[in-house]
């Protein structure tokens, strides 16, 4: 018995980054009471208080012991888990919005956000800290971990944006008696700043034709494609990277390190060059609403697709940092 609480202590005192002072002390004030003789009349003022610290300690190291035996997955390969289906719905989103699916990717993006809030909520749970030993296992990349949902939440942002872009929006008269010169000032503010969404296939069709038509679409496809595939797929790779074995192992790490311009999309120049030479109808309406003119939704979408290519690519030059080592 004493042998084993030297062991565990002591390799708590070798092995943990933030627990290794309470097991040195452990081990220190626990040798004089667990090696001194044992007598009948033997009687210690504090002999109360250790024994309820004591008691604490043992019933700590059995609800470890137990959690280990029976947890199916540590908190970081859940977090993990919850991150690549973060990461496969995004994808999606993208493959539907280049398919002109613009109705489901705006589902998609619903639940990218409660997958977003689900990712936050497992991080702090991931902490290294939270280890009393580390174990065969390496510490987890808790850092990198939370610069990565900090990026793919200014991804997702930036999916609204292109969403916003993709359907076509109108204002909306709100009607209804006005018994106060304060409810009628509401009213006129209301209709000022309020937009309401109006799934019309025509404005959606409109919109997509006029993007597939230009050979440069094409190019903004396939460069932002690539760049979700392979900086996804690294970045659960080194996330899931827990041995000691060399990480230029890593399946696209030589591919993204001869990469040049992961933060910049392709084609977007050339997109409004043939856009702007092109004979397609590029308004639906004859309106005064700044929101409906088809230059303006066309601009708020590639400027969408430039800014989630930079944050992307952000993520890239994170993964490329921490394959370093």
């Amino acid at each position: 018995l004493v042998f084993t609480y030297f062991l565990s202590f002591s390799f708590m005192n070798y092995a943990s980054r933030n627990w290794s002072f309470v097991g040195n002390a452990m081990c220190g004030f626990g040798a004089y009471p667990l090696l001194v003789a044992c007598h009948g009349d033997f009687h210690y003022e504090l002999h109360a208080k250790y024994q309820v610290v004591a008691q604490v300690t043992v019933a700590v190291l059995v609800r470890m012991a137990v959690e280990t035996a029976i947890l199916d997955k540590a908190p970081r390969d859940l977090a993990v888990a919850e991150l690549q289906s973060l990461m496969d719905t995004i994808d999606d989103i993208f493959e539907q919005f280049f398919m002109g699916d613009f109705e489901n990717m705006g589902k998609k993006h619903n639940q990218a956000i409660s997958m977003l809030a689900a990712c936050t909520a497992l991080h702090a749970e991931t902490a290294p800290a939270l280890e009393v030993a580390q174990g065969p296992r390496l510490s987890f990349k808790f850092k990198l971990y939370g610069e990565v949902l900090q990026k793919l939440q200014l991804l997702i942002s930036e999916i609204g944006g292109l969403e916003l872009g993709c359907n076509k929006w109108s204002t909306e008269k709100l009607g209804g008696e006005l018994t106060t010169a304060r409810q009628a000032a509401e009213e006129h503010q209301e209709q000022e700043r309020t937009i309401v969404e109006k799934h019309t296939d025509l404005g959606q069709s409109l919109v997509f034709k006029a993007m597939v038509a230009q050979p440069a679409f094409k190019t903004m496809e396939s460069d932002l494609m690539r760049t979700i595939k392979l900086i996804f797929q690294l970045t659960l790779a080194i996330l899931q990277h827990d041995s000691e074995n060399s990480k230029n192992d890593f399946e696209g790490l030589p591919e993204l390190r001869a990469m040049t311009g992961m933060r910049q999309l392709d084609g977007s120049s050339e997109f409004y060059r043939e856009i702007n030479s092109s004979t397609i109808q590029t308004d639906t309406n004859d309106t005064a609403f700044l929101v409906d003119r088809m230059q303006t939704r066309l601009t708020v979408i590639v400027n969408s697709l430039k800014a989630c290519t930079n944050m992307i690519g952000e993520m890239g030059i994170l993964c490329l940092e921490e394959a370093i080592y």
